[in-house]
């Protein structure tokens, strides 16, 4: 890593300040935002109300004798987390591949600093219950298409050979055997699924209730448009 020290941009009167800069400075802030809507954020599975806004300035740094006051100047990255999110990055440190955040603000694949849309659709909740929803119809797919072999052939006008037979028979044995551990599979999924969401949910309702008694520097309301 190369080094490079601040520029100083002296007072231009003894009542202004002098100003360093240097491209690797740096504010971080943290806020408590509503929105009466509810907000979709990725990796969270139901629409938060309250959450944490983090947003990342350039920064400069005033200087007046031997004091120094710390300037936000350009934003430079905007994201949303769930108050569970949020919990779980401050207790994951060194865990994992990291926690999910939704981008408001930052840098393009162009490197122009642009808003990033908001995520329309269903939420990670309602994804997973369809996905459990698709995995059971799979196997009834696969049960339903082995009785309709059976009653092509018990309908069919000539005799039935045994390799018919067997193919049909070996369809049903394959899915009434896998049928338990299929079954029990979907069962753990739709309980851990029901688990972590009851979780979150009451979660972010303990902490929009808090939201709503704040006294004097309360959260930000934001409420864009999610449909």
């Amino acid at each position: 890593m190369t080094r490079q020290a601040p520029t100083r941009r002296p007072a231009g009167s003894p009542h202004e300040e002098d100003v360093l800069n240097h491209p690797a400075f740096g504010l971080i802030q943290a806020s408590r935002v509503t929105s009466s809507k509810g907000f979709e954020l990725f990796g969270s599975a139901v629409p938060a109300r309250a959450f944490i806004k983090i947003t990342i300035h350039d920064a400069e740094v005033a200087v007046s004798g031997t004091r120094q006051r710390y300037n936000q100047t350009r934003v430079r990255q905007e994201f949303l987390m769930s108050e569970t999110q949020w919990g779980s990055f401050l207790s994951s440190l060194n865990v994992g591949v990291g926690t999910p955040i939704t981008k408001t603000y930052g840098p393009s694949d162009d490197a122009r600093l642009v808003e990033f849309p908001g995520i329309a659709g269903e939420s990670a909740a309602r994804t997973r219950s369809n996905a459990i929803r698709e995995k059971t119809a799979e196997h009834l797919a696969e049960l339903t298409s082995a009785v309709d072999d059976l009653k092509r052939l018990r309908d069919s006008s000539g005799s039935v050979s045994k390799k018919d037979l067997d193919a049909v028979l070996s369809k049903l044995t394959r899915s009434v055997k896998n049928a338990p551990s299929n079954f029990g599979h979907l069962a753990d999924q739709l309980s851990e699924h029901l688990e972590e969401t009851s979780a979150e949910v009451k979660t972010e309702l303990q902490m929009f209730a808090a939201s709503l008694g704040l006294k004097g520097g309360g959260p930000l309301a934001l409420d864009h448009d999610t449909d």
